[in-house]
């Protein structure tokens, strides 16, 4: 059946083509928006106005090579002179006697007297028999050299080569010291066998004048930030630096995802802060929610630029509101308990006066930019209760060719075996490659030290530059307290950075990591085993 449906529509027309009207969302009931603003407390005050803007007195003080990152100065040791190493050298050195020589004619008979007075040192090391055969009529030791040039005993030869290698030294040695730094096996100069670990410390003027020395311990990651530092001497010295007040615009503190602080604010649906559970006991957690929904608003920030490698110190804080309202600030840290009742996240200890300092360090550190290399060297140390004995074992070492190796890839010649019998005594059994026993010994009071010592059996010499250094001239060996129950990692690495005038840096550091203790050595003495086993 044929059917017919019709309707009505209404279709609004605007009088005016502007779109500003609309856009204004007007409220029709005030009233109704006042009461929802009063509802949610945003008429709750205090009787204060707002910051308008900061006044910070401050005295600041350069430190010494504050143009230069700490981590290479402080860090540093030297490239180990392996077989590989020598070559480089010597061949750069050819590459620049080639470029640099005058006249040109002289190359070859510089290269033969350089060849003779330095040849590279024999081995019988499988690992470099080929690479030394490939070399040894070719390429002097780069590394002699080097340690002569470095000392300005240049090798004498006739006049006229003399002359002509003299540039070349010039480069040569210009280029060592940029890219490889020192050369040598001695442990670093601020690394401390009793603690394991870096003892760092520089001399700096204090702003108000002092002379200190700032003592420091690096972080897991090797940096030395601010909050590495202590003051650990200060003596009176010049007078105090300029006072310098500069003004400031504060601003609220927010972090990405807060909420809003005003009801008619559009926020984004990224994070739903109502799904957040919090127990009683989660006291971060509750106080995160609580400046977050009520107290945040009330937090200012003043931002305050401080020139990287300086150390500042505010003297005061003074805040105007915008009702003209002065208001000074007095330091959070001034009135703290004593030593072992305080609390501060953001203060450098005083050594000197059992306090916190007064200023801030702004380090020169490479820290955040820095890129590490995979471990060159890397050694466990920890405790055999079975044993009675602590164990240095070489995970990973160079070998002559200053390739990293694994531990347990190296020969070891087996113990000697009793002729067969119904029963055999064994008085100890083998230890596995690359670990080296530290047998305790008395010290003073209670307290025991571990020393290095071999044991039949045990690896005969260390192929890495670690464990020689746990024991220091002078000392005993390791305090008992410096080797913990969980183990230590202690790692050798190369690190590079490059510093904000774009300079690079390449340098060897020591890392030390806790944990990983490994499994047990397995040493047992006094056994009496079947014979045939």
């Amino acid at each position: 059946m044929t059917s017919i449906t019709y309707w009505n529509r209404l279709i609004p027309q605007p009088l005016d083509t502007s779109l500003e009207r609309g856009l204004s969302a007007e409220v029709r009931d005030p009233a109704w928006t006042l009461a929802r603003q009063l509802q949610f407390g945003e008429f709750l005050g205090a009787d204060a106005g707002s910051p308008a803007f900061v006044d910070i007195a401050k005295r600041t003080a350069a430190f010494n090579g504050a143009n230069t990152p700490l981590e290479p100065i402080a860090e540093s040791e030297g490239v180990s002179p392996d077989v590989t190493v020598r070559v480089e050298l010597g061949q750069l050195l050819n590459s620049l006697i080639d470029q640099l020589a005058s006249p040109a004619t002289l190359a070859a008979t510089a290269k033969a007297a350089l060849l003779a007075k330095y040849p590279l040192p024999a081995s019988t090391d499988p690992a470099v028999v080929n690479l030394l055969a490939a070399c040894t009529e070719t390429v002097p030791d780069g590394v002699a050299v080097y340690a002569d040039v470095a000392k300005n005993q240049f090798p004498e030869f006739d006049a006229t080569t003399n002359t002509a290698l003299k540039p070349v030294f010039a480069a040569f040695a210009e280029w060592v010291v940029d890219v490889l730094g020192d050369i040598g096996t001695a442990p670093p100069t601020n690394w401390s066998a009793a603690s394991l670990g870096y003892s760092i410390s520089f001399t700096a003027t204090l702003p108000d004048g002092r002379s200190a020395t700032l003592s420091a311990q690096p972080d897991r990651s090797n940096g030395l930030e601010w909050y590495s530092f202590e003051v650990a001497q200060a003596a009176a010295g010049a007078s105090a630096a300029p006072l310098v007040t500069q003004s400031v615009i504060p601003t609220h503190v927010r972090f990405r995802g807060m909420p809003n602080d005003r009801f008619w604010d559009f926020e984004s649906n990224k994070i739903e802060f109502g799904n957040v559970v919090a127990d009683v006991s989660d006291a971060g957690r509750l106080l995160f929610l609580d400046f977050m929904l009520i107290h945040g608003v009330g937090w200012f920030i003043a931002p305050l630029d401080v020139p990287v490698g300086s150390l500042c110190q505010v003297d005061s804080i003074t805040v105007q509101d915008v009702f003209g309202g002065i208001t000074s600030i007095p330091r959070a840290d001034a009135t703290l308990g004593p030593p072992g009742a305080r609390s501060t996240l953001f203060s450098t200890t005083d050594q000197t006066t059992g306090g916190v300092a007064s200023f801030l360090f702004a380090a020169p550190t490479c820290a955040s930019a820095m890129q590490r290399s995979e471990p060159v060297e890397d050694m466990r140390l920890f405790r055999d209760d079975a044993a009675d004995l602590a164990w240095a074992v070489e995970d990973v070492a160079p070998d002559a060719m200053g390739n990293p190796t694994p531990g347990y890839e190296r020969g070891q010649a087996p113990l000697p075996l009793a002729p067969l019998a119904i029963l055999r005594y064994q008085l100890q059994t083998a230890v596995p490659p690359a670990w080296f026993a530290l047998v305790p010994q008395p010290s003073s009071g209670l307290l025991v030290d571990f020393a290095l010592e071999p044991i039949a059996g045990g690896s005969a010499t260390p192929w890495g530059r670690i464990v020689p250094s746990l024991t220091a001239a002078g000392s005993p060996g390791i305090p008992e307290q410096a080797v913990p129950r969980a183990g230590l990692h202690l790692q050798r690495l190369f690190c590079r950075s490059r510093w904000s005038d774009g300079t690079t840096y390449l340098w060897m550091t020591r890392r030390r990591l806790l944990g990983s203790r490994g499994s047990a050595s397995g040493l047992v003495y006094d056994r009496v085993i079947p014979g045939d086993s």
